[in-house]
């Protein structure tokens, strides 16, 4: 695997990542400073859940999706087929199951949100399953163009129709949640179409294989699903012990720590579908040991600039009212970085089909996640959530660092430190860009 065109594809996927999340920042801004802290702690509940929901039901098909075409074990036209089969399938019965049940969420941890609310966050859920599975398509075929497209598109659309209604009518919680419900459909419909002409769709359906898929998938589900509540319980936990205005103070420091995240999240999404197409393992565990410690330098470096100037950007953006969001954000950032490590190694087990030492890391995580929460929400509020996160996310990155260690042979400063090689690796890229200026 070249070092180089990895980091090409890194590059240019991070370039959209940012182009998207400034995107989404500056629409978070309209919408908090329109909203009262309350009601856009009930935005914050409306959008998590909806995201809880399809990583409740996924069943980690998207991963599979990306694993099945990495190792070229199928026919494209078969894996699509089997994908959108199977979304019918978990989609309509996850909406039919959630709307039947949703008296339950409603009187607990969404005590807040309105009733009527619920049917858009089904629909936001059903098209969010649905652009996943394209995604997955686009990421094995190594599509990045089309992907990076994709993303991109949501947080723009969004802006831009957001912005339309505030500067003609005003903005409400109601207006909000009518346009992102609106810009899910329309924009994965267009998706759907795009993804369709990149094979021949082959209607068929093999049992044999949707085993294979559900059997990866399962494995890939839990490791996920485990992931996702650690950055979700204690938004959970916060809305169901206090209320909506703690829960929008604790979305903001959430919010700016997990800038750092774009880093490892990208690195990953390329990452994944690289090594699914390698066999071998030593070369696997180099691969990624590299890259982690290239993460690890950046992500810590960025944890330093915004530890130092992160109050004044919450105090700037967001306002005064959110000064109690600053501490909370401090409190996180040693748990996000270590974090970062987590989610760069745990492709290299995904990619090996060995999902099963992250699925140990993340629940371990989880449930010191859900327990430290209860025990320090009722005492310390926001501040204790977010101490909460950042030792079960120490925890899950040591506990997979010691995997790696352990069935690579490789020295624990290989893993976290950067080297020499490393360094002449940053100095030709920049030599390279300078002259290129």
């Amino acid at each position: 695997m070249d070092i180089k065109n990895f980091y090409k594809a890194v590059i240019g996927t991070f370039g959209t990542e940012l182009v998207s999340h400034f995107l989404h920042f500056v629409t978070i801004i309209l919408i908090v400073r329109e909203l009262s802290p309350a009601d856009f702690g009930i935005f914050l509940l409306f959008l998590s859940f909806s995201l809880t929901l399809y990583y409740l039901s996924s069943i980690g098909l998207p991963q599979a999706i990306i694993f099945f075409i990495g190792k070229r074990k199928e026919p494209l036209d078969k894996i699509v087929a089997i994908s959108l089969f199977l979304f019918f399938c978990i989609g309509i019965a996850t909406v039919t199951i959630g709307f039947l049940l949703r008296d339950y969420p409603l009187n607990s941890f969404l005590k807040e949100l309105p009733s009527y609310y619920f049917i858009p966050l089904l629909i936001i859920y059903f098209f969010t399953l649905l652009d996943s599975f394209l995604l997955s398509i686009t990421r094995g075929l190594k599509n990045f163009f089309l992907f990076n497209i994709r993303r991109v598109l949501t947080p723009a659309v969004n802006l831009i129709c957001i912005f339309s209604v505030y500067f003609i009518y005003g903005l409400s919680l109601r207006s909000i949640v009518a346009i992102v419900t609106i810009v899910s459909i329309v924009l994965t419909v267009w998706f759907f179409i795009k993804v369709l002409s990149l094979t021949s769709l082959r209607l068929t359906i093999d049992w044999t294989t949707i085993k294979s898929f559900i059997g990866y998938g399962t494995k890939s589900y839990i490791q996920i699903l485990a992931g996702h509540l650690i950055y979700q319980v204690d938004l959970y936990i916060l809305a169901y012990l206090l209320d909506a205005k703690q829960v929008a103070f604790y979305g903001i420091a959430v919010g700016m720590a997990t800038l750092l995240w774009h880093i490892p999240n990208t690195v990953g999404v390329v990452l994944f579908p690289t090594l699914s197409s390698v066999d071998n393992e030593k070369e696997i565990h180099l691969f990624s040991t590299q890259v982690c410690r290239h993460t690890l330098l950046i992500t810590s470096l960025g944890a330093i600039v915004l530890g130092l100037v992160g109050k004044y950007l919450i105090l700037f953006f967001y306002g005064a009212e959110y000064a109690n969001s600053v501490n909370a954000m401090l409190l996180l950032l040693p748990g996000i970085v270590v974090m970062s490590v987590y989610k760069v190694l745990t492709r290299n087990f995904s990619s090996r089909n060995r999902q099963q030492v992250s699925i140990m890391a993340a629940s371990t995580a989880l449930v010191a996640n859900i327990c430290l929460n209860f025990a320090l929400i009722p005492k310390y509020g926001i501040e204790g959530a977010a101490l909460a996160s950042t030792i079960s996310y120490i925890l899950a990155g040591v506990i997979l660092v010691g995997k790696v260690k352990m069935e690579s042979n490789i020295p624990l400063r290989k893993i976290l430190l950067v080297d020499a090689s490393d360094i002449k690796l940053y100095v030709e890229a920049i030599t390279k860009f300078l002259k290129n200026i």
